[in-house]
């Protein structure tokens, strides 16, 4: 596979002296990018997820090598270099994001499965999955067959949720901004924030999606949530930099 991009150049040298890994960072990514479809998105995913590992590497007292934080500092590299192939912001974000949570644990019960839902939506989490199979795919020979349990577990957990109608987003939950504003509830951010924590127990079950259940925790936060601080004015000038990427929050489409 040819590569023109420059900031793939230095993935060539980069080893990673691990128990996970045998590769280069550059082999390895070679091997992930064979590993997941011919989708675009998912492509680039597999193609720039360890793209900051150079820049993050550090070695400790054994000659074990880590690549903390390669995540987040990868979806910051990425997404400068998404912008110079002109693609969409929509699909920047969503290639981001998925390099930024690449990392993350495998959900293994259903209330992570319902966190990361809730976090990241559906079709991220599903890509998730497969991008976190083929960087599997692509490490030492003895990681796929120990990882690929949790994944299926995972999927299979991702499945039952959706049958289940479970909720995970905020329109799935039994009151709305109007139904807050009827008990009292005054409209602005503050507002939205309690949705937001009232969907956060729903999904950690902390509260059943039952519309006087979820009136009651709402009165009951307005009380005890402080007020939010004046949102400041954006500069202008800071409003298309590469030095950061919008979290992705609560999937709340």
């Amino acid at each position: 596979m040819g590569c023109n991009l420059p900031e793939c150049r230095k993935l060539r040298a980069c080893e990673q002296h691990h128990p996970r890994h045998c590769d280069t960072v550059w082999e390895h990514t070679l091997r992930v990018v064979e590993a997941v479809s011919a989708s675009g998105d998912l492509r680039w995913a597999a193609l720039l997820h360890d793209i900051a590992k150079p820049d993050t590497k550090t070695t400790d007292a054994q000659g074990t090598d880590h690549f903390y934080g390669h995540e987040a500092a990868g979806a910051v590299q990425a997404e400068c270099i998404l912008k110079r192939f002109h693609l969409e912001k929509k699909r920047i974000t969503e290639i981001c994001t998925l390099i930024r949570c690449h990392g993350l644990s495998v959900p293994a019960e259903p209330r992570s499965m319902r966190r990361m839902l809730c976090r990241y939506g559906e079709d991220i989490t599903r890509q998730y999955l497969l991008l976190r199979k083929a960087d599997c795919a692509g490490q030492a020979p003895e990681v796929l067959p120990e990882e690929l349990p949790k994944i299926q577990n995972a999927k299979a957990l991702l499945e039952q949720i959706l049958r289940e109608n479970a909720c995970f987003q905020l329109k799935d939950l039994a009151v709305n901004g109007n139904d807050l504003l009827k008990i009292g509830i005054k409209k602005g951010p503050r507002l939205g924030v309690i949705l937001k924590k009232l969907l956060e127990l729903v999904v950690d079950e902390a509260v059943p999606n039952e519309r006087k259940a979820l009136l009651q925790q709402a009165k009951a936060l307005s009380i005890t949530l402080p007020l939010l601080p004046a949102v400041p004015i954006p500069d202008n000038n800071d409003s298309d930099t590469c030095d950061k990427i919008p979290e992705n929050p609560c999937h709340l489409s």
